[in-house]
């Protein structure tokens, strides 16, 4: 498994620094035509079952994780990306690992290989997203977001109902014992 990690990092060093995007693993599904695909952004680290709920909810549509090289608010080093891609051909589970800082610049991308996105967020990520963007800003973007509860926030709660935008929908709720669940409580937990 050590090799693996090592050629795993080898290549995606070498690709990545040329390339917009690669593809890391091998659990695709074949396109046959779609024209859309449902994807979890993140940072995985580590991937939980959290995650893994909401994959399962979208795994019978063409679905991918997503992790950013370029990420305003957390660094990965090396050796925790080599850690994180691990997981991934752990769990046979899609990922594509891009240089998109920005949910603008990762619909850019899907649509220039002919893809229309959906994101899938907890409702954190879509608090932040809608705070950088506005309502107004979101609903111009050509994507699709779907917001899953965390813990007691919810997009039905009196907060957002006024300020979600038209593309913007409720997940529903994740099972209870991964609602909690999130990668910096773990992180901090095991260090």
């Amino acid at each position: 498994m050590q090799q693996v990690q090592e050629i795993i990092t080898f290549m995606f060093w070498q690709n990545c620094k040329q390339n917009q995007f690669i593809m890391i693993s091998n659990a695709f599904r074949p396109l046959n035509g779609a024209d859309s695909i449902h994807v979890i952004s993140g940072t995985f680290d580590p991937l939980h079952a959290g995650h893994r709920a909401i994959y399962n909810r979208i795994s019978n549509q063409i679905a991918t994780f997503e992790i950013s090289l370029v990420n305003k608010d957390k660094e990965i080093s090396e050796k925790q990306l080599n850690q994180i891609i691990y997981q991934f051909f752990e769990n046979d589970l899609p990922l594509i690992i891009t240089k998109c800082a920005t949910y603008q610049e990762k619909i850019e991308l899907f649509q220039s290989i002919g893809l229309c996105p959906t994101f899938h967020m907890g409702i954190d990520t879509a608090m932040r997203l809608l705070m950088d963007e506005g309502k107004r800003g979101l609903e111009q973007m050509p994507a699709d977001f779907i917001v899953y509860d965390r813990e007691t926030l919810s997009l039905n709660d009196p907060l957002f109902r006024s300020r979600t935008p038209s593309n913007m929908a409720r997940g529903g709720s994740l099972p209870e014992e991964v609602r909690f669940t999130s990668s910096t409580k773990l992180r901090t937990k095991n260090d």
